[in-house]
């Protein structure tokens, strides 16, 4: 919590997430939002957010092989472009993963929910 999480975050090169199923990962948003790139599975909910967006290395299926080759990809990557992402993830969180904005997709969904 705090100022030892901030610590953590700031230790990291990337927040990875090999989840076979995850819902949502509030891990994974917090990484972003503290401008980590994220390295994630296909089980992660999040992944098909990103879909175009430059802010993380999705992983083609749920095999070591897979996680494996894009760990390295990762870790082979130029310094600039995993700050690149990083910065990108970062802003994509703050406009996407603010509570104002949440509200609103959410009421936005249940109005068409209603008008079913």
């Amino acid at each position: 919590y705090g100022e030892t999480k901030a610590h953590y975050f700031a230790a990291a090169d990337a927040y990875i997430s090999l989840s076979r199923r995850e819902n949502f990962n509030f891990a994974a948003a917090e990484s972003m939002a503290a401008g980590l790139p994220l390295i994630l599975s296909p089980g992660n909910d999040l992944v098909q957010e990103f879909a175009g967006t430059d802010c993380v290395w999705s992983i083609k299926d749920d095999s070591i092989k897979s996680a494996a080759e894009k760990i390295c990809e990762f870790v082979n990557c130029r310094s600039q472009s995993v700050s690149a992402m990083g910065t990108a993830g970062r802003e994509w969180a703050l406009a996407n993963l603010r509570y104002d904005t949440f509200a609103k997709r959410i009421q936005c969904l249940a109005e068409e929910i209603g008008r079913q």
